[in-house]
């Protein structure tokens, strides 16, 4: 995972290994150092961007999060789905659209703030 700039979480990248037993992983930093905004910002972006009844977590989650006019990168997901990595790239623009994009030449999914509906698109490179 990686998180270049989302609050107080600064070029961020942790890798949790998929073949290391039992699966359980500790966080550890000072206090305000960020943990409890990673586990949000995962369970979010993985339980909460595909799923039209879950957005006011997201939107919760992003309350207040400041990005100028641009588009911007909030998090890389790798995630092994038991035969190949899937790569998921969250990103946001500054009208709070949360843009997913998968591995490349899968559907993407978007969420509009603006008319509050999920719709699904191809992104190519």
């Amino acid at each position: 995972m990686q998180v270049p700039d989302f609050r107080v979480l600064q070029n961020v990248d942790i890798t949790f290994e998929k073949d290391f037993f039992p699966n359980i992983f500790p966080l550890g930093s000072q206090n305000g150092g960020g943990k409890s905004t990673l586990l949000q910002l995962i369970f979010g972006l993985l339980h909460c961007a595909g799923n039209p009844d879950r957005v006011d977590f997201l939107k919760n989650l992003l309350a207040g999060f400041k990005i100028d006019d641009r588009m911007k990168h909030i998090a890389l997901i790798d995630i092994w789905d038991g035969e190949k990595a899937v790569t998921l790239k969250f990103l946001l623009k500054h009208n709070k659209k949360i843009i997913t994009t998968t591995t490349e030449g899968s559907p993407g999914i978007i969420w509009n703030d603006d008319d509050n509906r999920f719709s699904s698109c191809r992104f190519t490179n």
